[in-house]
């Protein structure tokens, strides 16, 4: 029987998973898809300066933001109403928005895409939901393409770039609008290329092999920022393999000039004169950069501390989670997932000579790697000062991470491999993350089938009860808000109290009514003094079965005097539900208060079910 090829295998996977997970995730609900997408409609029209176009007053279509999921105020599933609708936006010229990109990468990245643009929208006039899904599909083709290569060209370790680059978050970020997928796959084909060349014996490289050496390298400075630093692994190249002097001359040459040109150069000036993209005050790359560099030790335990603090984050988000962390995927994941990786590593082997050097190289370019994008971040998107580098994300770590893993490969298997058990195990783990995909992104309490707890909504996407003023319920004022179950069963509502009243034994009434029938069906009474001061005040009732799409009301009422005290209860003032109202004293508001229903539904319910029988 014919053994199963890894690239074979990874090419069907990535493109079998990775074009559903394109279609089931909802458009503008990838990380930084509306940003990317300006980008490319910039590019389309000829402009590769960022913001040129876009700073031309009104000049952004505002159908793009009509379709992004992001743009909704909350996390409303995508019913296939909804899906059908947006399949019928098209671009108006007529129909304009201002908008600000804060990509500012090479266009070659964008290049693809932005043809794509052209042809569909600009010459077809096709409507914007197929713009997003073929330019998913074209990233997605991309990676798979890059990655099957560097499958075929890796010496060694084949099912372990396989399984790396089939990582739940590697096939996601592989399958929205962003260029991670041309950036990840370039680092794996890099990265395998200089495997492959490490690896001759007895011969140098031929004049393709070293032409293609030299296109990597040009490639390889023409992606993201840190990618590049890549560059050093070209140590590994053993000096009979590049031949004579003159080509060693060139290949350095050719990276540096690539490095200082393309990657230095453009990022230098696209940062001094298009800037990073977020004009907060407080952040200033200039002062933050004399600061490093006047305190280098200090920056040093910076960078130890924010590794060490938020470790574990960074490896779930490494490992997989959905666009801007909207909800968790099973955690049965991330453990089944890490075991696979590690009895991967364990029954792959060195089949040449990778010396303690040449992994000395691969583990201190993943380190270099990893500080540079950390520095990246504390320079251009943290305050000047600051003690913990906020906004460094687990994805970010695709690409180099084969770097460490191949220092620490074993020089011959440990365990025995089984590749129907790969393959299987997966293929099982992308499946059940594109299954709670669907769910979390199409159904309403579709977390409920893979999460115990109640379901709980409205999701709110703009959540900050913190920013947000208060509505107080004392003596003088009454609160309503109006709302409507996505679920059955339901059984609890809870508001977001600001109170401090420690001292006061007043009391407020919560009561629950069925707005069709007006009949009162919980109420409860709540001390002040036992309200919370910042967090949910919790009123449960027994579970209404047939509560989806019911109409319900929550009153909040003071009972007798409250003196200077109440009960303040957080307020939205822009409509953030758009299923219901608050009213004060009668009168109906703009917003909404801060308010969540529970349901007992997915799991629960059938736990619930079964310890009833």
């Amino acid at each position: 029987m014919k053994r199963p090829r890894p690239e074979v295998f990874f090419l069907v996977v990535a493109l079998l998973i990775g074009g559903l997970n394109a279609i089931v995730t909802p458009l503008g609900a990838g990380f930084d898809e509306d940003t990317h997408l300006a980008r490319l409609w910039e590019v389309a029209h000829g402009e590769f300066i960022p913001n040129r176009l876009l700073s031309r007053g009104d000049s952004f279509p505002a159908a793009f933001q009509i379709v992004s999921y992001r743009q909704y105020r909350n996390m409303t599933p995508v019913s296939l109403d909804m899906w059908a609708n947006l399949l019928k936006v098209r671009v108006d010229p007529a129909e304009v928005v201002p908008h600000h990109t804060r990509s500012i990468y090479f266009p070659l990245l964008y290049l693809p895409q932005g043809l794509v643009m052209v042809v569909v929208l600009l010459l077809f006039k096709a409507p914007v939901a197929v713009l997003y899904y073929l330019t998913r599909i074209l990233c997605l083709g991309l990676y798979a393409g890059l990655v099957y290569a560097a499958i075929r060209t890796a010496p060694f370790g084949k099912w372990l770039i396989a399984v790396l680059a089939l990582s739940p978050m590697a096939v996601i970020q592989a399958s929205v609008v962003t260029p991670d997928a041309f950036d990840n796959g370039a680092a794996f084909l890099f990265i395998a290329w200089v495997l492959y060349c490490t690896s001759l014996v007895g011969r140098p490289l031929s004049r393709r092999e070293f032409i293609t050496t030299l296109a990597l390298v040009v490639l390889l400075c023409m992606v993201k920022p840190t990618t590049p630093i890549l560059l050093l692994t070209l140590l590994l190249i053993p000096r009979a393999a590049l031949g004579g002097g003159r080509r060693r001359f060139v290949l350095v040459s050719t990276a540096i000039l690539s490095f200082l040109l393309l990657t230095v150069g453009w990022n230098a000036i696209m940062g001094l004169t298009v800037g990073l993209g977020y004009p907060d005050p407080g952040i200033n790359p200039a002062a933050q950069l004399r600061g490093v560099l006047a305190s280098p030790f200090e920056f040093a335990r910076i960078l130890g501390e924010t590794f060490s603090t938020v470790f574990p984050r960074y490896i779930k988000e490494w490992i997989g989670v959905p666009g801007y962390a909207a909800w968790d995927f099973p955690s049965a994941i991330y453990v089944i997932y890490s075991a696979l990786l590690v009895y991967v590593l364990f029954a792959e082997g060195v089949k040449t000579s990778l010396t303690p050097g040449r992994r000395l190289v691969l583990a201190l370019t993943f380190l270099l790697s990893a500080g540079a994008a950390a520095t990246i971040m504390y320079l251009g998107f943290n305050p000047v000062g600051a003690n913990v580098i906020a906004g460094i994300q687990g994805r970010y770590f695709i690409g180099i991470a084969p770097l460490l893993f191949f220092a620490v490969l074993p020089a011959r298997p440990l365990v025995r491999r089984s590749t129907a058990a790969i393959m299987s195990v997966s293929s099982l783990t992308l499946a059940v993350t594109l299954a709670a995909s669907s769910l979390a992104y199409h159904v309403a309490c579709g977390e409920s089938w893979f999460h115990l707890g109640l379901c709980y909504l409205p999701d709110y996407k703009n959540w900050g009860p913190s920013r947000s003023p208060t509505l107080s319920v004392n003596e003088n004022q009454f609160l309503y808000q109006d709302f409507s179950p996505e679920c059955n069963n339901l059984e609890t509502v809870r508001l977001w109290s600001r109170t401090t009243a420690a001292g006061s034994d007043a009391q407020v009434r919560l009561l629950l009514v069925d707005t069709d029938t007006e009949e009162v069906l919980a109420q409860e009474h709540v001390l002040l003094a036992r309200a919370p001061a910042n967090g949910w005040l919790n009123f449960q009732f027994p579970s209404i079965p047939a509560s989806k799409k019911h109409h319900y009301l929550v009153k909040l009422e003071a009972l007798g005097p409250t003196g200077d005290e109440g009960l303040d209860v957080v307020y939205y003032e822009t409509d953030e539900y758009f299923e219901g109202h608050a009213w004060l004293n009668g009168d109906d508001l703009d917003g909404d208060l801060v308010f969540q229903y529970g349901c007992r539904v997915g799991l629960e319910r059938l736990i619930s079910a079964a310890s009833d029988r």
